[in-house]
């Protein structure tokens, strides 16, 4: 609560009829050490979803939107836009899979739900991406797989396979934990497009990452048993938003890479958890080259 303090007294709030956005300055970016994770520092571990850069001072995004709960941070991370969403388990994201299948850019994202125009920085940040082409597309894929619990709810193997769905009724009017996670975050959105990629890892623990060469992606993470986890996401393989996410919550991050143009330029989206060791949580990653 200290960062949050210190990151409102630092920000122009405006709030009314309940919603709350913010105009910021860009993210610090810095090198990532040589253990490729800063560690949460000394103290108790967060109650609450804390975004940090790689330093481990509070990430500022240069614009943010809070409503009903769930809180859209808009990131400059290695100068293209990282969105970061989190919220407590359970509850409704803010950008609702109809809004995210309309490919918005990043200005048009935050005109829809702030019902205000977007702060000049994004301007500036969204402009710049548009015309942007990626400096290094190179590196291999990869995929490691987190640990699958020992009392996994699921089918066998459920936490190490790629899948669509694990076919929950998800119109069921008061769903599950895990229903509703995997109802709002494990879909396929990028119906038609190929080299569609997505993982589905539900009831797992440890550690875990992918790297996808992407035109547009985003990764969920929500703990229900432990402490906090550790969620980091970059879109240039370099520079990393890094995100604890507490038990009780979900976090999910959304590359709004170069959304509508440079179609033909793919970008080095990675997702990591760490920092997991005896915690549970599930992931659901989505996506397409």
């Amino acid at each position: 609560m200290k960062h949050i303090k210190q990151f409102l007294s630092s920000c122009a709030v405006m709030m009314g009829c309940g919603l709350s956005f913010v105009g910021c300055g860009a993210v610090d970016e810095t090198a990532p050490g040589t253990d490729g994770s800063p560690g949460i520092g000394a103290g108790a571990e967060p109650t609450e979803p804390v975004v940090r850069n790689e330093k481990g001072e509070l990430a500022v995004p240069v614009a943010q939107v809070a409503r009903d709960g769930a809180t859209v941070g808009f990131y400059n991370v290695g100068g293209q836009i990282l969105v970061q969403e989190t919220g407590r388990n359970g509850s409704t994201p803010l950008i609702s899979r109809e809004l995210r299948e309309r490919q918005l850019s990043a200005v048009e994202l935050y005109k829809e739900l702030a019902h205000a125009d977007a702060p000049a920085e994004l301007v500036a940040l969204d402009s710049d991406g548009m015309t942007r082409v990626p400096t290094s597309t190179a590196g291999a894929e990869a995929v490691s797989a987190p640990s699958t619990l020992p009392s996994a709810s699921g089918s066998s193997g459920t936490g190490k396979i790629e899948q669509q769905l694990l076919y929950y009724d998800c119109t069921s009017p008061n769903p599950s934990y895990d229903q509703w996670f995997n109802c709002t975050f494990c879909y396929k959105t990028f119906s038609g497009w190929s080299n569609e990629f997505d993982f589905t890892w539900m009831w797992v623990t440890g550690d875990g990452n992918w790297k996808r060469t992407v035109k547009s992606a985003y990764s969920t993470v929500s703990v229900y048993g432990g402490g906090s986890i550790h969620f980091r996401n970059s879109s240039d393989g370099s520079t990393f938003l890094d995100t604890f996410v507490p038990n009780g919550y979900w976090s999910r991050a959304d590359w709004y890479l170069t959304n509508r143009i440079a179609w033909f330029a793919d970008w080095n989206a990675r997702s990591y958890v760490d920092q997991a060791s005896g915690d549970s949580y599930h992931w659901c990653s989505l996506g397409h080259r």
